[in-house]
């Protein structure tokens, strides 16, 4: 069965002060934001996709099928 998953490293460049920012305009915490980056945690699609319009790209940018 396929499986969706993150890719993280894509999401890397992403500074301390910009998750502030992109958590503020998803509606989560930094510290919520911080365990899904790092994998602790997973993305609802919904999260992904608040995610992938707060950073101005397509959801298929943050994901891969493996």
């Amino acid at each position: 069965m396929e499986e969706l998953v993150i890719n993280y490293q894509a999401l890397s460049w992403l500074s301390r002060l910009k998750r502030a920012e992109i958590a503020k305009q998803i509606q989560m915490s930094p510290t919520a934001l911080y365990r899904k980056l790092s994998g602790s945690s997973e993305f609802k699609i919904s999260e992904l996709n608040a995610l992938a319009k707060a950073l101005g790209v397509p959801v298929s940018r943050l994901v891969f099928i493996q």
